[in-house]
């Protein structure tokens, strides 16, 4: 993990120096990071990660211009709140993520995650 909060902080530099490009990968990455200490670690955590998801996912969407990392941002969300047991929410994010996935033309991993979400929530 310390290799991740390396990263992370430069990413908050280069965030703060003004580059807005940066943004949602630097939320995204954040996000990444509480959600690795909340498989270790209490509950409180875990609403901590959904939370930095939640903030992923409107700086993907603020331009509308990275449409994978809104899916990667929407699918991890998903999985977080899953383990947070969220499971209607998870629904929801994961489902969004296969939109957006297949609207960017990733058709195999349209294909993996329908799958995956199809054995964890019994249909499409």
């Amino acid at each position: 993990l310390r290799n991740a909060d390396r990263v992370i902080k430069a990413c908050s530099k280069l965030v703060s120096e003004g580059c807005e490009n940066m943004s949602p990968t630097f939320e995204l990455l954040k996000a990444e990071r509480h959600s690795q200490v909340f498989s270790k670690a209490a509950a409180a955590t875990g609403e901590k990660a959904v939370d930095c998801f939640s903030s992923a996912i409107r700086a993907a969407e603020a331009g509308n211009i990275f449409p994978h990392i809104r899916a990667l941002a929407y699918e991890r969300a998903g999985f977080a709140m899953l383990r947070a047991n969220e499971r209607k929410d998870a629904e929801a994010h994961l489902c969004r993520a296969l939109e957006l996935y297949d609207e960017w033309g990733a058709t195999r991993k349209v294909q993996a995650l329908e799958a995956k979400t199809l054995r964890l929530f019994g249909r499409d």
